[in-house]
């Protein structure tokens, strides 16, 4: 923790800060610190502009019915093609949501849902990173253990393996 301190002190720009805060997360959730993860991956998230509003939120209400209204019209084309994810923060920022969604996963952490629906927006809005193929499964889950839809989960899922052929 004192040397990702001290590199911390030494970032050049946001980029290097959120690298240097992942090394500490990745610490946080080997010593089962999760609460910290977390914490440290809000952090580190808002270090390259991402914020996670709470679910209530105004706009957060918008990023579900946009999220839930691509993938739904991805999900009837039959292909699911969308470009790759080539921006370096938005490579970031989806590294930094899997590490927060795995400690927050483990920790029965109810911002799981919120952590998910951003990665599936960012994946939607500027292209599938590796780890949109944990996201897009993740939100059918999520879709079907609140609302029941087990088709529209399972299409999500078919999203996940078409990214995953790609590369």
């Amino acid at each position: 923790d004192k040397l990702t301190g001290r590199i911390l002190t030494h970032a050049r720009s946001p980029l290097d800060r959120a690298a240097a805060l992942e090394t500490r997360i990745r610490f946080q959730i080997s010593t089962f610190r999760l609460s910290d993860a977390v914490n440290t991956a809000a952090e580190a998230l808002a270090s390259i502009d991402v914020v996670l509003k709470d679910m209530t939120h105004p706009s957060t209400l918008r990023t579900v019915a946009s999220v839930l209204t691509s993938c739904w019209r991805l999900s009837r084309q039959g292909e699911f093609s969308l470009p790759p994810m080539t921006d370096e923060k938005h490579l970031a920022a989806m590294k930094l949501l899997m590490l927060m969604a795995h400690a927050a996963y483990i920790s029965n952490d109810q911002r799981i849902t919120r952590i998910v629906l951003e990665m599936a927006d960012l994946s939607l809005r500027h292209g599938m990173a590796p780890e949109s193929s944990f996201a897009f499964p993740a939100l059918g889950s999520v879709l079907i253990n609140n609302l029941g839809p087990i088709d529209f989960g399972y299409r999500l899922g078919q999203i996940a393996l078409e990214n995953l052929t790609d590369e």
